[in-house]
C-alpha cells in the first residue's frame, strides 16, 4: 500500500503539485515533494471503535498544525495521531480529539 501511494505521490509532483501528502490509513501517510519522499508511520490506536471521521480529523489537524507554522513532517505526525485518536470513540464530531489530547498521546509514544 505504502509503495503504491509513494508512486502516486511522485506522479502528482510531475503534474506540478509542489508537495503532496497521501493518507495510508493505519499505515500512516506519504509526504512527497521535489527531491524528497518520506513515509510518516501511522500511530496505532489501542482498540478501534469507529473509523468514521478519522480522515477528516487527520485533515483538520494537518491544516491546524500548518497554520501554526509547524514543519510538514511534524504536522503529519500530529495529524496521524489525531486520526488514530478519532477511532477510539463512536461518531464523527464527537470523536475529534482536542489538541491537548493529541499532544498527550504523542508524548506517550
Amino acid at each position: 500500500l505504502v509503495a503504491g501511494r509513494l508512486r502516486l505521490g511522485q506522479g502528482c509532483l510531475q503534474r506540478r503539485c509542489p508537495q503532496v501528502a497521501l493518507k495510508c490509513g493505519a499505515d500512516g501517510c506519504i509526504l512527497a515533494s521535489a527531491g524528497l519522499s518520506a513515509h510518516i508511520p501511522g500511530v496505532v490506536a489501542a482498540s478501534v471503535v469507529d473509523t468514521t471521521g478519522a480522515g477528516d480529523t487527520f485533515v483538520g489537524s494537518l491544516v491546524a498544525a500548518l497554520s501554526q507554522n509547524l514543519p510538514m513532517a511534524q504536522a503529519l505526525r500530529q495529524a496521524n495521531a489525531a486520526g488514530a485518536l478519532a477511532c477510539l470513540k463512536p461518531g464523527a464530531q464527537t470523536s475529534i480529539p482536542t489538541a491537548a489530547e493529541v499532544q498527550a498521546f504523542l508524548k506517550n509514544l
